[in-house]
């Protein structure tokens, strides 16, 4: 593997990393880990909807804390992908990569489609959702000739030779 094929892995590897790093903070803290998002959706501090409605907190904070557990998932399967098979150059692991810069963008989508409270900004994976996808895809772009087309994915097993 050559050292510009290198650089792309360590970035999706990081991303990946990162994701669980978040994921471990929603798990361990609900909606406290970024208030900001609460604030975006309700037009409330996390301790203001939680003494308005404790038994809706309560089912919020399990949806963050399950929020959390599936970035921890998505985060170490992105990692085994990217170390494994990605590394081995694999064209599918090349495919099934760009689902990251994908769902980035899915993210931010969604808190768009649902809109922010009046008069509150943006929560902040409407901003660091692109740039997550902006720095995937170049680095999936920029490691593309490693996995161009006609490239053999895995050594053919030849039974009549064996």
């Amino acid at each position: 593997m050559s050292r510009r094929s290198r650089i792309p892995l360590v970035v999706l590897t990081a991303i990946a990393a990162l994701l669980v790093i978040f994921g471990i903070g929603d798990i361990q803290q609900g909606p406290k880990a970024d208030p900001a998002i609460t604030t975006a959706i309700s037009g409330k501090l996390p301790d203001e909807v939680e003494a308005a409605e404790p038994t809706g907190y309560r089912l919020y904070d399990f949806a963050i804390r399950m929020g959390g557990l599936n970035l921890v998932v998505i985060g170490l399967l992105l990692a085994v992908i990217a170390l494994i098979p990605y590394r081995a150059g694999r064209r599918w692991a090349w495919n099934a990569m760009w689902l990251l810069p994908g769902w980035a963008l899915a993210v931010p989508a969604l808190y768009a489609a649902f809109g922010p409270a009046p008069g509150t900004p943006l929560p902040p994976p409407t901003i660091s959702g692109p740039i997550v996808a902006g720095v995937a895809s170049l680095s999936l772009l920029a490691d593309r000739r490693r996995f161009a087309l006609g490239r053999d994915e895995a050594p053919s097993l030849d039974l009549e030779t064996a």
